[in-house]
């Protein structure tokens, strides 16, 4: 009887457990009551106590009273995004280091922390897993490029502006991993027509927001697009000149560019 007693009181003692997250208040206050346990019921008793921890250890889980706001739990859906998206940032950094012979599937699941089984749940093979890089490189630096550029000033400095965008949003590692990829795969016809289909929409995002930049300016919309071809290959070349350590970017190459499309862009 004092046995059962003395568990009576330790189950109603709930209402004065500590707060949650008070792991050395919560220690304390199993001590107490184990000790008083003992005291009243004998060592058997005790032994009845510790067991009762784990009734305690429940309350304390699932009090309202105590629990603090639970984090909701990640759908499948939202954990599998997450993965796909460190195999990603993975898979750019291995470009970026090793280029595309050395982003191997092993080295990449070792780097994003995935087995090579996990990385092939998500990518059936390195081909998959490189096409998927170049669509989010080139979807990455529609954004950016639209991001940064202006949105008024004179024909000058719009310009200024948007060759400015280009250069940055090429630069960005999601960019430099597609170009990387698709220079890599360049005699793949396969890929070749692939490539090509994925790089269409954000291309013509681009040449519509361009379009949008110089609506007001009386030339042509070839004469428009042609301009923003001429920035996309020349920014492209300079970087790819910059990453070979060929040349550097330098502001005088920077402003003949700018010199040169302004005089595209201007009525003749």
């Amino acid at each position: 009887p004092m046995t059962f007693r003395a568990l009576g009181g330790l189950k109603s003692a709930d209402a004065r457990l500590p707060p949650a997250g008070d792991d050395h208040g919560f220690t304390a206050f199993l001590t107490h009551q184990i000790c008083e346990v003992v005291n009243q019921g004998g060592l058997a008793a005790g032994v009845f106590g510790l067991e009762n921890i784990h009734y305690i250890m429940y309350v304390n889980a699932v009090n309202p009273a105590h629990e603090p706001s639970a984090r909701p739990r990640r759908t499948q859906e939202e954990r599998s995004r997450a993965t796909r998206r460190s195999i990603h940032e993975a898979a750019m950094r291995c470009l970026q280091r090793s280029g595309y012979s050395g982003a191997t599937m092993i080295r990449i699941a070792k780097e994003a922390g995935v087995t090579t089984g996990a990385l092939q749940h998500h990518f059936a093979d390195r081909r998959d897993l490189m096409l998927s890089v170049v669509r989010e490189g080139y979807e990455r630096l529609a954004a950016e490029v639209n991001g940064r550029l202006p949105h008024g000033g004179t024909l000058e400095e719009r310009v200024d502006g948007a060759i400015d965008a280009m250069l940055a949003g090429y630069a960005t590692a999601p960019a430099m991993a597609a170009y990387e990829i698709a220079f890599a795969m360049r005699d793949d016809e396969e890929f070749a027509r692939q490539n090509l289909a994925i790089a269409a929409p954000s291309s013509a995002k681009l040449d519509q927001r361009w379009h949008e930049l110089f609506s007001d300016v009386a030339t042509s919309d070839d004469a428009k697009r042609t301009a923003r071809r001429v920035v996309r290959s020349c920014v492209l070349g300079l970087l790819g000149s910059r990453a070979t350590g060929l040349a550097m970017v330098d502001q005088d190459t920077v402003r003949g560019l700018k010199e040169s499309v302004l005089h595209l862009l201007s009525p003749h």
